[in-house]
């Protein structure tokens, strides 16, 4: 709970903000946009507005696929197999996900649908809105359900080029659930300027759920990539200097911030429309029936790429599992660590008798030697396994294989050869009288001058903090405050980094997402007194996370090993004034999995201490140019940054110029993710600033701006 007198003079602050809101308007230079409204209603009635295409308008071929829906048994990793409703091609198996149907812009499209199962069903082409009632699938609106024993043809021109998506549309939260769903891929008129192409559709699934009580509120245990979780997601295989599209589906019913380690994307499309201005970033919020297109550059090695959400990374509880995928650089590297990860059971998620358990050798945390028990991770091989697509004959077509083309150069980062990191072993330090956490700067770093090397080192301790009033907590730092110490360098320069572990009792590592680099060898756990050195390149502009990498990942987070890396452009001009916050959640106990994966923090923070803000304002003055920049540690919560009675005028996602939007009110920023928030600072007075998810605000992600008129 806060101070009573702090939320007093939040109230008090806010209703005065909201009082400068109807003030006549001041004399800073509004934004002005560079479009008309006549012209945004004039562009959706030519192109948004869709409209049903006739037959006899197609442009290309006639591309039909006989289809059935048929119950099956779906193994989702090994040993885990449930019951679900799937779509099929004639003459071949159903699958979860269905098979991808791919056709070409202007193609007339016919989909025969036979109803094997004693449920009626249907098929909605999601993103596709050139069609009828009828041929829309949603029989709520037509009546066209398909019951068991009938056929349906449905039929449309495919206008929309772009990724895609189809799903059933009776009792949606029910039947999509259950596995009925597929990607849509309607081929552009552009050309193919990429080496490999994957799609990739995830779900989240309750294993508990079948027939039975498919009615029933679902409660999610595995999350999945094409119908497979963990171990058992294929590896994504884009050579190193290959350029692969990845087709991003969400068919779940939640949202998940995936998040790409060792290398930059760049999202090209949305929904299957091209962005005006593509940008790059290392997080990307999808919502459920968002679809991106992102370009990755193959390196060698294997890099995550996960839901930033750790519950989302576990199998029944078990990290690590779940929505994890990998790029790999080479046929001869899969995902198979040469160790054996320990395997932890969450209480509430991992069920007596459940396969997962017996698979492992589970045994409860709090039983003598629970966290020793060690799970041999099998080889999943070194054949490729494509995303397959289906021809309107039946027969299948790989179309993650291509090869032999030129990938666009702004997906190319030329990568310097890196020296594997020295480790040092030493005496590690005796856990004694641990005093209180530094207290953290929020003032950016001066921007510095770009050299050949820049050294940055970093102490893995523990201190005390006061989380909340009363509320003071054995934390886990880096270099003794939370967040850790903020690393300003430019773009080009090369970083010397060191890690010394000094927490007497546990292993720790570190994860920079500003850098490319190998996770299996650079972001590797080192033992107490031991310490690890390694150079890496900043190649990308922009602001960025870093945190602990040892495991389980979600607990040293939540125990405050985390910070922020400001890489700057050539040429960078700074603000008057910049800021550094970063938002991160507290919980009832931040050592304990099965509390942190409930994701019920009972505080929020900007740099570790709930509205400490408030009774500290950060302060400004009237027009004066102000940065803020944003990172959020999570682990698990979404930031919805806001200022009362301010409008951002320059957005940076992930920091990087090239990623701009204007005239923004808030900002949202996953778990894992940040940005920089530019504004002219207002008129004097008392700003909140704060996460506008009100929850989060609520708990103590907030604090004031103080205006000054000098």
């Amino acid at each position: 709970m806060l101070r009573m007198h702090r939320m007093t003079r939040l109230v008090v602050v806010t209703l005065a903000c909201i009082g400068l809101l109807i003030t006549p308007v001041s004399a800073h230079k509004l934004l002005e946009p560079d479009w008309s409204m006549d012209e945004l209603v004039q562009e959706v009635h030519e192109t948004f507005l869709g409209g049903t295409v006739p037959a006899e308008k197609m442009t290309g071929n006639v591309r039909e696929f006989h289809m059935y829906i048929a119950e099956i048994e779906h193994e989702i990793t090994e040993g885990v197999t449930v019951t679900a409703w799937a779509y099929g091609l004639e003459g071949e198996e159903a699958t979860v996900p269905g098979p991808t149907l791919r056709v070409k812009k202007g193609d007339l499209v016919r989909i025969y649908l036979s109803n094997r199962h004693d449920q009626p069903h249907s098929l909605h082409p999601h993103g596709i809105t050139t069609v009828d009632v009828l041929n829309d699938g949603v029989p709520h609106t037509s009546g066209a359900y398909i019951m068991p024993g009938e056929t349906l043809m449905y039929e449309f021109v495919a206008q929309e080029s772009g990724t895609h998506a189809y799903h059933c549309h009776v009792q949606t939260s029910v039947h999509q659930d259950m596995g009925m769903y597929g990607g849509l891929i309607v081929e552009e008129d552009e050309p193919v300027v990429w080496d490999r192409e994957y799609v990739a559709i995830i779900d989240e699934w309750d294993t508990r759920r079948d027939p039975t009580n498919a009615a029933e509120i679902p409660e999610y245990n595995y999350y999945v990539v094409n119908g497979k979780s963990g171990t058992s997601v294929p590896d994504f295989l884009i050579l190193d200097g290959e350029v692969g599209r990845i087709r991003l589906i969400n068919m779940g019913f939640q949202s998940h911030a995936l998040h790409l380690h060792g290398t930059a994307f760049v999202v090209t499309h949305k929904d299957g429309y091209q962005l005006p201005a593509p940008y790059r970033g290392d997080t990307i919020n999808i919502a459920p029936g968002e679809t991106y297109d992102v370009l990755v550059q193959g390196r060698d090695g294997v890099f995550p790429w996960h839901d930033h959400n750790s519950l989302a990374a576990t199998d029944d509880g078990v990290y690590p599992g779940g929505m994890l995928m990998h790029t790999v650089g080479s046929p001869e590297v899969r995902f198979n660590p040469a160790y054996d990860p320990p395997r932890y059971a969450i209480e509430g998620h991992v069920h007596d008798g459940d396969a997962t358990r017996a698979q492992y050798g589970i045994v409860d945390l709090d039983e003598e030697g629970a966290s020793d028990h060690e799970h041999e991770m099998e080889d999943r091989g070194t054949t490729p396994q494509p995303i397959e697509a289906s021809s309107s004959d039946g027969e299948t077509a790989l179309v993650s294989e291509t090869s032999g083309r030129t990938a666009p150069a702004v997906a190319r980062v030329p990568m310097a050869p890196m020296e594997p990191p020295e480790i040092v072993k030493g005496a590690a330090d005796v856990k004694s009288g641990i005093g209180p956490a530094q207290p953290f700067d929020p003032v950016a770093p001066s921007p510095t001058i770009q050299g050949e090397v820049v050294e940055f080192t970093l102490e893995a301790t523990r201190a005390t903090l006061e989380v909340a009033p009363g509320d003071v907590r054995e934390v886990w730092t880096f270099n003794g405050s939370v967040p850790g110490p903020t690393l300003r360098v430019n773009q080009g320069d090369t970083v010397r980094f060191t890690l010394i572990n000094k927490d007497p009792e546990m292993a720790h590592g570190l994860d920079f997402h500003a850098g490319q680099m190998d996770p299996g060898i650079y972001h590797q756990a080192i033992e107490p007194g031991e310490s690890i050195t390694f150079d890496w390149v900043a190649r990308y502009p922009g602001v960025f996370y870093y945190h602990c990498s040892a495991d389980p990942v979600i607990i040293h987070i939540a125990n405050g090993m985390f910070g922020t890396v400001i890489v700057d452009p050539p040429g960078y001009q700074p603000a008057d004034k910049e800021y550094v916050l970063v938002q991160n959640e507290w919980y009832r106990s931040n050592n304990d999995l099965d509390v942190l994966l409930e994701e019920k923090p009972v505080a929020a923070a900007f740099n570790g201490v709930p509205a400490q803000y408030v009774d500290n304002p950060l302060t400004a003055v009237a027009g004066e140019s102000l940065r803020f920049y944003v990172v959020n540690a999570g682990p698990s919560d979404f930031a919805a940054f806001h200022v009362i009675g301010g409008i951002f005028d320059r957005v940076l996602f992930d920091g990087n110029p090239r990623n701009p939007q204007f005239g923004v009110q808030t900002v949202t920023v996953p778990p894992g993710g940040a940005v920089v928030a530019d504004m002219i600072v207002p008129d004097p007075g008392d700003y909140p600033v704060l996460s506008h998810l009100m929850s989060s605000a609520t708990k103590g992600a907030l604090g004031i701006l103080h205006v000054t008129g000098d």
